[in-house]
């Protein structure tokens, strides 16, 4: 198998998996209710994370 082949391949398994089989309707929201409450409590911990690192990072020393 060639080089050239074998990128092919990949391109086509990751352009498969990045790229939706249906497109989606314009009327309908690109996101869910869910996304939206998963997107917000990530961003909450991240920020917590944050945080906590600054804050260490002052009385190590």
């Amino acid at each position: 198998m060639s080089g050239l082949e074998t990128l092919r391949r990949r391109l086509a398994l990751w352009l498969g998996e990045a790229l939706p089989a249906a497109p989606r309707r314009l009327d309908q929201p690109s996101f869910s209710v869910d996304d939206e409450a998963q997107r917000r409590s990530v961003r909450q911990v991240t920020l917590k994370q944050i945080s906590i690192t600054h804050w260490s990072c002052h009385t190590l020393y």
